[in-house]
């Protein structure tokens, strides 16, 4: 016939001792407030101005300008280029610890840009302030996550992490809805203005 073999009961108190290894010890539990940093409120700007004005603010620039839909994919590349020295940053931050110092630096020229699209025209203004937008955004954006890595305990990092990505998505609803009701070089002013005084908070 079948042979059996019957799995040994452990007692409760046998289960409550027994260690977990440390890859499986996930902080989930506790009080909301507790994974959220005053910083973030930075961060959900960085996403309203990065993500959402910028998004629709700079199409409308241009084209309030006389630029073409060329110009328009040719000052978003210009974004997206400055976007990529995102791994310069985080070396940056890396060798000399001032991730403060990056962070805020990366609010100042993304204000700088905003600034520039405000009152400047033609394609190699429009490039270059869309350029410095991107720089900005890689700059914060890097080393908003290694804060939480440095300086939060492993466990904790899925929570924090999670919520600062809910703060950044959250900003980057607002700004397009922003962006809405302002006209685009109001837009472009106001996200100027925001930014660099969040830099200097």
């Amino acid at each position: 016939g079948v042979q059996t073999c019957a799995l040994p009961i452990l007692p409760d108190s046998t289960l409550a001792d027994a260690p977990l290894a440390e890859h499986e010890v996930i902080a989930t539990r506790g009080n909301v407030h507790r994974w959220i940093e005053p910083w973030y409120g930075a961060y959900a700007i960085l996403g309203a101005l990065a993500s959402g004005l910028a998004v629709i603010s700079i199409p409308l620039v241009i084209t309030t300008g006389g630029g073409s839909a060329t110009v328009i994919g040719s000052t978003i590349a210009a974004q997206n280029i400055g976007a990529l020295f995102a791994p310069f940053w985080g070396t940056v931050a890396d060798r000399t610890r001032a991730y403060r110092t990056v962070f805020f630096l990366g609010f100042i020229l993304i204000g700088l840009g905003f600034a520039g699209l405000s009152g400047l025209r033609g394609i190699g203004a429009w490039t270059s302030c869309a350029f410095l937008i991107g720089l900005g955004t890689g700059a914060s954006n890097t080393v908003a996550s290694l804060f939480v890595v440095e300086f939060a305990p492993k466990a904790e990092w899925g929570q924090r992490i999670s919520w600062l990505q809910t703060f950044n998505a959250l900003g980057s609803v607002l700004g397009m809805a922003l962006a809405g009701l302002l006209v685009p070089r109001l837009g472009t002013l106001f996200a100027a203005l925001l930014e660099i005084g969040r830099a200097h908070v």
